[in-house]
């Protein structure tokens, strides 16, 4: 959800980040490949190729129960 991860960028505070949540929408779309070279970051590509989606939208427990579920699929 881009809501909490713009949030999670917020907590970070790094000062290269955006500081609002608009600046926040252009990175993610730019890192997920649109208007960007066939060589750029593009991950929504990447996260279409992938065999497994980890959500990472809860707490670090919620994570770790997660993780250990797709662990033992693959």
């Amino acid at each position: 959800d881009t809501q909490i991860r713009f949030q999670r960028v917020l907590s970070r505070a790094r000062s290269t980040d955006p500081k609002t949540y608009e600046d926040f929408l252009k990175i993610d779309q730019r890192d997920q490949g649109s208007g960007e070279k066939p060589f750029g970051q593009n991950s929504k590509s990447c996260m279409e190729k992938a065999d497994f989606t980890l959500m990472n939208d809860g707490n670090v427990q919620d994570f770790v129960l997660k993780m250990n579920e797709m662990l033992q699929k693959i």
